[in-house]
């Protein structure tokens, strides 16, 4: 029985299965005995789009539609909070609430209602100061109107032509 020469076999054993797309021409053997090695697919050009295609039967494809619409209408009430909300931004908005002497149930109406929807101090003071009466708000955010006495100024008179 010859020797194989050339290089080894980094094939899996015969029995597993292998990848074959269809549209590519079929492997060729690089070992006797063994399956054929597939072929590799072809790589992009560097920085040109790389597109990729995930087919599903549509039994599935409908399963998952509804799943994502029913998680979407449970969800809705509650709004979306960004991805970049951590728990530091939480507790840095937290803590300059507080230093601004707003109370703890104060602080926490204003996040739970701007925060869940996209909103940040600003939106939080915001709420706060268009929410608590006058009386409730920390010193400094409320305003005191005072009666001004109206200043003279003299009439407009329209230039004679």
């Amino acid at each position: 029985r010859p020797r194989w020469s050339g290089p080894p076999c980094l094939l899996p054993e015969p029995n597993l299965p292998r990848l074959e797309l269809p549209g590519r021409p079929k492997a060729r053997s690089q070992c006797p005995g063994r399956p054929p090695l597939p072929l590799p697919l072809p790589l992009p050009a560097p920085g040109s789009p790389v597109s990729s295609k995930v087919v599903i039967n549509n039994k599935l494809e409908q399963r998952i539609i509804g799943v994502i619409n029913e998680h979407k209408k449970q969800n809705s009430d509650k709004g979306m909070i960004s991805g970049r909300l951590t728990a530091k931004k939480l507790q840095d908005l937290y803590m300059a609430l507080q230093a601004f002497s707003f109370k703890t149930k104060d602080i926490e109406d204003a996040m739970t209602n701007t925060l869940l929807y996209g909103g940040d101090l600003h939106s939080a003071l915001d709420w706060l100061c268009l929410n608590l009466s006058d009386d409730a708000l920390p010193e400094g955010f409320s305003q005191e109107f005072e009666e001004q006495q109206p200043k003279s100024r003299p009439k407009f008179q329209s230039p004679q032509i």
